[in-house]
């Protein structure tokens, strides 16, 4: 939590600060919705999320846009970015933001030269509307 007093506040160049904001955030390897035996627990997995009260939900190894956004609703969380990693037989396969509050500027980026798998969700602006 950051407590920012109003000194401090005034004397930075950046946006506005918000003092005693709290976010909780969530990091999910789903495995396409799947145990590790293959077997279907999307629903399952949401639970876990929903269980977090999380604010932020990083999620990785997701298998479609629709899987995201079908995840945003089963928490609740209906701000969502996907970015694929690679294309797939079945589609698009890669990472996902769930958020509380509306995303702005989401870029995906790779992070390694030559390893398209690797990548990273760049947030410039989040509205805590």
């Amino acid at each position: 939590m950051w407590k920012g007093d109003a000194q401090r506040q005034s004397e930075h160049a950046g946006p506005a600060m918000v003092a005693d904001v709290r976010l909780r955030v969530l990091t999910y390897n789903i495995r396409s919705g799947t145990d590790m035996l293959g077997r279907p627990r999307l629903n399952e997995q949401a639970v876990v999320m929903r269980g977090t009260a999380a604010d932020l939900v990083l999620l990785q190894e997701v298998s479609s846009r629709e899987q995201a956004e079908r995840l945003g609703n089963l928490v609740n969380l209906p701000y969502v970015a996907f970015g694929a990693a690679r294309t797939t037989g079945r589609g698009e396969f890669g990472n996902a933001l769930l958020c509380r509050w509306p995303l702005e500027d989401v870029e995906n980026h790779a992070v390694a030269a030559g390893w398209a798998l690797s990548l990273r969700f760049k947030c410039d602006r989040a509205s805590l509307g």
